[in-house]
């Protein structure tokens, strides 16, 4: 057997806790705050720091549009920071690709899609009409989710600005500006950024100390949660139409005889017709509002613990085309409505200046932010971290980006190649995209063998994401019924018929069963809880439900309990089960018990492939582990395991011979 302490799991410390116990991991006293900045309707030549070929024409002459466009914050950004200039999103439109960076396993908006069917087909679960503008799609409220996961280390979350899925609660935001009614859909908070800009008071260099009005409603949660840990998903609706940019932000590019509205006809509705002067005032806009966030995190001292992230969620082909799914931008499959840079920021732990062109998806963001919060990889995820090479400039070593967008089809990207095959009539089309970068010249005819290689890799990829994956996590809060309060200390079973496996409601009411199979499960609270209902459906004694293809998220609500209490929750036990050779032991139970007085404290898990084991949300006691392995081996017994602390215990566990 042995024993040591190996640090913090911050995936299980609460704020409170962060308070009273200021440990290190990787030479922070906490996890960091996390703010997501999502640019809306971008192209990725339209910023200052990235390099392109594409000009203008001004009065001056032709001249490089990546010297045109003003976005002095985020080149600053860029600078402090790592840039990736090679990365990609999900879908060409807002709502798909805003799906993968919400979901906390970074799913494939071919996955949202799968996993909406099947929370559908459940009796108990009641998704409101799927009419995509006039109502929320309410799935969000089942799944696992970025805020949701923070939630687990104790983070408070903001929504603001563009988001879909009905009101923040439901995405697992604990605030947010989408309040809506839940059922009905009200685009509440997409006005954020827009709403209070006062040149007067914002990006004006003659008032520096004067406080922007915009950024009121992120300032008053700032206020609420001060030190953090927090979580904000900064999302306004901008270089987005309407093209409404202040004057101040015009009058460089009118300056330079850019086509205005009064160039073309657009019958009388100039604010939305997306010429040069409009969409490049509204892109300058935007770089305000991101300077005028930097600002407000340092005048707040919290830059030095804030992890900045800068993405796009879906491109514009500006001259390219008039309206989303024309020419080749938003809404088309090619690369100007994919492509954007990505921005990771963190002065002090991210080094300054890096550049990459490694090949980056959307699906990285979530696991990314994750591993930074201390959180487990969910056994699903479909991205990876990007932390290694953030900090160490390890290379990621992937050769190729695969996606499909249901309603246009699926593309293959390579660092040479970028292959696209049309869901309206199937043909397919083949870039050069290192020296074709517009893809004006399609090469298809003249690679036929590529095309039958890259064809046959999308269909390899498309059927191992339409298959549920081999394990998943569930996941949870157990609340009072009458009261909302967490029901701290409660055990909850998950029962599959054979080993049912325990888990102890944490600090605000979360629990977690995982990895497992996908099957059927019963989920009850233990015998101290009493009228158990499970995703509204009022039935003390819950109906087996499926989980598959992603991680569920439920709440169960209880009218009493006897919940444990008095102890601060968030310690872990977790460890190795192998035999005396070193062989890993998998699906074997290993049960943790202790006491509190006369209450029972008792979790159960399995092993997994590898022989890990995971416990968690442990209060301090005295604690045996007991592993009930297979025939032929002895039962592992380890006594005497004592948590006085907030801490992670490594109990690596040996099965000897009969």
């Amino acid at each position: 057997m042995f024993r040591k302490l190996v640090g913090i799991s911050f995936a299980l410390l609460w704020a409170l806790a962060l308070t009273f116990f200021p440990l290190a991991l990787s030479a922070q006293a906490q996890p960091p705050n996390i703010v997501l900045i999502i640019g809306d309707d971008q192209g990725w030549t339209d910023f200052g720091f990235m390099p392109s070929s594409r000009t203008l024409d001004t009065n001056t002459g032709p001249q490089p549009l990546n010297q045109i466009v003003q976005t002095p914050n985020l080149d600053a950004l860029a600078a402090q920071g790592v840039l990736y200039r090679n990365a990609h999103v999900t879908s060409s439109t807002c709502r798909a690709s805003l799906l993968t960076l919400l979901s906390s396993a970074g799913m494939q908006p071919l996955q949202w899609i799968e996993t909406r069917t099947a929370l559908a087909a459940q009796p108990e679960i009641t998704l409101p009409n799927n009419a995509p503008f006039f109502f929320p799609r309410r799935e969000a409220e089942h799944v696992r989710t970025v805020p949701r996961e923070l939630g687990h280390a104790g983070y408070k979350s903001w929504e603001g600005g563009k988001y879909w899925e009905s009101t923040f609660e439901h995405g697992g935001f604990t605030h947010g500006l989408a309040i809506g009614n839940g059922t009905f859909f009200e685009p509440d908070g997409w006005d954020f950024g827009r709403v209070g800009w006062d040149p007067a008071l914002c990006a004006n260099p003659g008032a520096p100390t004067a406080v922007c009005p915009a950024l009121d409603p992120l300032r008053t949660f700032l206020d609420e949660v001060q030190s953090g840990p927090f979580f904000v998903w900064f999302a306004p609706q901008i270089p987005h139409s309407p093209f409404d940019a202040p004057q101040n932000f015009r009058d460089p590019y009118e300056a330079l005889g850019l086509e205005t509205c009064a160039d073309n006809d657009c019958g009388g509705l100039c604010m939305y017709c997306p010429n040069e002067v409009n969409y490049l005032s509204n892109v300058t806009w935007f770089d305000a509002l991101v300077g005028e966030l930097m600002d407000e995190l340092d005048g707040r001292g919290l830059l030095t613990n804030t992890l900045v992230i800068y993405i796009t969620d879906n491109g514009w082909g500006l001259n390219m085309q008039y309206f989303a799914g024309s020419g080749q931008g938003k809404g088309t499959l090619y690369e100007m409505g994919f492509r954007t840079p990505v921005i990771f920021s963190w002065p002090g732990v991210i080094p300054a200046g890096g550049v990459y062109d490694d090949l980056v998806s959307a699906t990285d963001i979530a696991p990314t932010i994750l591993d930074y919060a201390g959180v487990d990889t969910l056994p699903e995820q479909e991205g990876e971290s990007l932390r290694a090479q953030i900090e160490g400039g390890l290379p990621l070593g992937r050769t190729e980006l695969i996606g499909l967008d249901e309603e246009r089809g699926h593309f293959l990207r390579t660092d040479t190649w970028r292959y696209l095959r049309f869901a309206s009539d199937s043909h397919e089309e083949l870039y050069q995209i290192d020296i074709d970068p517009l893809e004006t010249n399609d090469v298809s005819a003249q690679n036929p063998a590529l095309v039958t290689q890259f064809a046959a890799s999308v269909d390899a990829w498309e059927l191992a994401r339409r298959t549920p994956p081999s394990l998943v996590e569930i996941t949870g809060r157990l609340l009072n019924e009458l009261t909302g309060a967490p029901l701290k200390g409660s055990q909850v079973m998950l029962d599959n018929g054979t080993v049912p496996l325990i888990s102890i409601a944490g600090e605000d009411g979360w629990f977690r069963f995982g990895p497992v199979d996908p099957n059927s499960y019963v989920i009850r609270a233990d015998a101290r809880t009493a009228n158990l209902t499970w995703l509204s459906a009022s039935d003390p004694v819950p109906a087996p439900a499926p989980v598959g293809l992603s991680s569920r998220f439920m709440t169960l609500e209880a009218t009493q309990t006897v919940a444990l209490a008095g102890s601060p929750f968030g310690s872990q036990i977790r460890g190795t089960l192998t035999d005396n050779m070193g062989s890993p032991l998998p699906n074997v139970p290993v049960l943790v018990q202790g006491t509190m007085g006369c209450d029972v404290v008792e979790t159960q898990v399995l092993t997994q492939a590898d022989g890990s084991y995971r416990t968690e949300n442990l209060p301090f006691t005295t604690y045996t582990i007991t592993a009930t392995t297979p025939p032929g081996y002895q039962d592992v017994v380890v006594t005497n395991v004592v948590i006085d602390e907030l801490e992670t215990l490594i109990e690596d566990l040996v099965a000897l011979p009969d």
